[in-house]
């Protein structure tokens, strides 16, 4: 059985392109033991996933993707997208309802400690 673990929906502007209800049908109809929805610093896509899933009975794992603002990699090929250490991102998947808290508190420090449109998480943030 596969699981999709990295899956972003139409919420993730400029990086989705699916409706969620449409990631969760085409789950189901792959046969997918689950399908995780990773917005991009956000949780929009989740909403309406969670309601189709329970519809369609798919198992659902809810996440996000958090843009970390002093990412180092261990190998340079792995640096910022200008080829530099500094950004990079980390897919967290919530396990159960105090991870979503978690997940949910990341978030909204993301939000309020950085400029507006840009969210991101420091490492140490993250690990705290």
């Amino acid at each position: 059985m596969f699981a999709e673990l990295w899956a972003r929906t139409n919420a993730s502007f400029l990086a989705g392109a699916s409706h969620a209800e449409e990631m969760v049908d085409a789950a189901r109809s792959l046969g997918y033991a689950a399908l995780a929805i990773a917005d991009v610093d956000e949780v929009g896509g989740v909403v309406r996933a969670h309601a189709a899933a329970k519809k369609a009975r798919q198992p659902l794992i809810v996440g996000a993707e958090l843009s970390l603002s002093d990412f180092t990699p261990i190998h340079p090929r792995f640096w910022g997208e200008r080829g530099r250490a500094g950004t990079g991102s980390a897919v967290v998947l919530a396990k159960n309802r105090a991870g979503w808290a978690q997940l949910c508190r990341w978030l909204t420090t993301a939000r309020t400690t950085s400029p507006r449109g840009e969210p991101t998480l420091s490492v140490s943030a993250l690990l705290s």
